[in-house]
């Protein structure tokens, strides 16, 4: 698990959370963006931006340029102040094994 996200979670009042180990995820049928993928895809300023990772990319690129890990610095208030680069999105293509919808 990459860990829990105070500042998202708390963005409105019907969302729900879904912990998922990683061990869990088919790397066949995740992805990822740093940061999430509506940046990401967005802006080219950064190496890592414009581009989607695959699940065995992600110790590569954590080993590079790090953990997103001040989300909780940031209200989303005044989210659109800073570098947009407050967390990991994952993006799961397929239903892990043994969830249900």
């Amino acid at each position: 698990m990459l860990g829990e996200s105070p500042w998202f979670r708390n963005l409105n009042a019907d969302q729900s959370e879904l912990k998922i180990p990683l061990s869990k995820l088919d790397p066949e049928t995740t992805s990822l963006t740093y940061p999430d993928s509506f940046i990401a895809l967005s802006r080219d300023d950064k190496p890592y931006f414009n581009q989607v990772f695959l699940l065995s990319e992600m110790s590569e690129l954590f080993d590079r340029f790090g953990v997103p890990d001040n989300d909780q610095m940031v209200p989303y208030e005044r989210y659109w102040e800073t570098d947009f680069e407050l967390y990991i999105e994952i993006q799961l293509w397929d239903i892990p094994p043994g969830f249900k919808t």
